[in-house]
């Protein structure tokens, strides 16, 4: 939670930023699996994962409780959260 100090800023940030909502986390490994399906390039920074071209930079899991999910208005039983840093949509939506 240290991401964002607040069950209200999560809450905001799970309806308006860029994101991955998963059942689970599914672990580095098979996330960096998936992604790579996606972009064979793609490889771990750190606790993220980034591709290659710099166009997707997905953050660590965050978790989500049952009681922020429901209020965030997700489907039931999703528990983790990759929140994702897209350049080139941030810049074309920047006003």
């Amino acid at each position: 939670m240290a991401l964002f100090g607040s069950q209200r800023r999560l809450e905001n940030a799970l309806r308006s930023k860029v994101r991955l909502i998963v059942p689970a986390d599914p672990g580095r490994e098979q996330l960096l699996a998936a992604v790579q399906l996606y972009d064979p390039r793609a490889r771990r920074d750190g606790d993220k994962i980034g591709v290659e071209s710099g166009s997707v930079l997905l953050t660590a899991p965050t978790e989500i409780d049952a009681e922020t999910a429901r209020r965030a208005g997700l489907p039931p039983g999703m528990s983790a959260v990759y929140f994702a840093d897209v350049p080139e949509w941030r810049a074309r939506h920047r006003r």
